[in-house]
C-alpha cells in the first residue's frame, strides 16, 4: 500500500478530465511543490458520500482523504474535496494549486488536519496562509 494520500475520483466524468486533473496535481508548482497522492477511480466510488470514502479507507494509515466530486471538475479552481479520515472534522476545499499545502504538511505531520481548519479554512475553504 501507498503511503500517498488517497484522491478518489467521485464524479462521473470522462477519462480527459480526470486526467486532467492528474496532471495538474503532479504539477509542481515554482517553488517545487506538488501534493503527494495515490489517485483511486473506481466505479463504485463514483458518487461516494464522506462515510463511503471513510469505510473504503478505513483500513489505510491515512490524515487525509481527498475526492474529486462534479464541483472539482466544474469549477476553475479545481477545488478538491479534503476528508477528516476520523469524522471529526467537517470537510472543506482546498483549490488545486494549494493542494500541496495542505497534503504536505498533513500527510508529514507537520500540521495536524485540525489545526488547519481552525486556522485556514473560511466558510469551507481553505485560504493560504501564503497569500
Amino acid at each position: 500500500m501507498s503511503l500517498d494520500t488517497p484522491l478518489a475520483k467521485i464524479a462521473d466524468v470522462a477519462d480527459e478530465a480526470w486526467n486532467r486533473l492528474k496532471a495538474g496535481v503532479e504539477t509542481e508548482n515554482a517553488e517545487s511543490f506538488r501534493a503527494y497522492v495515490r489517485f483511486i477511480a473506481k466505479p463504485n466510488l463514483i458518487g461516494a458520500d464522506d462515510e463511503t470514502l471513510r469505510a473504503a479507507f478505513r483500513n489505510d494509515d491515512i490524515a487525509l482523504i481527498l475526492a474529486a466530486d462534479q464541483l472539482t471538475f466544474d469549477d476553475p479552481r479545481q477545488p478538491v474535496l479534503c476528508i477528516d479520515p476520523e469524522g471529526k472534522l467537517s470537510p472543506f476545499r482546498v483549490p488545486l494549486e494549494h493542494l500541496w499545502e495542505v497534503e504536505n504538511n498533513v500527510s508529514i505531520g507537520n500540521l495536524l488536519l485540525e489545526e488547519i481548519v481552525e486556522d485556514q479554512v473560511v466558510d469551507g475553504w481553505f485560504v493560504t496562509a501564503f497569500i
